[in-house]
């Protein structure tokens, strides 16, 4: 759990690589889907860079998605601008059209 918590206090320097990568396709759009989300403590750092723009981590682990609730509920997170949710990224017809983009940062970590 430490580790976990300490990411969302902590930006990795690759997650605030990516947002600086990314910035300026980010900043056009209006929702946002992160797949393989994790903890959330990237999405959450990426969305507090975009203000105007609404984020939904989604990841296939229950307990990691547990974590970023309730990191998100204790930190200055904005609720109407960044949710997280149990879900396969095989499986996101329910997303589908809803989202400007996706990105998918965590993932990026385990690709060998």
């Amino acid at each position: 759990m430490d580790y976990h918590m300490n990411q969302w206090a902590n930006p990795k320097r690759s997650t605030i690589a990516f947002n600086d990568f990314f910035s300026k396709k980010i900043e056009s759009a209006t929702s946002i889907l992160d797949i393989g989300t994790g903890a959330g403590a990237a999405t959450n750092f990426i969305s507090e860079s975009h203000p105007n723009v609404k984020f939904k981590g989604v990841d296939i682990s229950p307990e990691l998605i547990q974590i970023a609730i309730e990191a998100a509920s204790v930190s200055k997170s904005d609720p109407n601008k960044i949710s997280f949710e149990v879900g396969d990224w095989f499986n996101l017809n329910q997303a589908r059209g809803e989202f400007d983009g996706v990105i998918s940062l965590q993932t990026i970590s385990w690709i060998s």
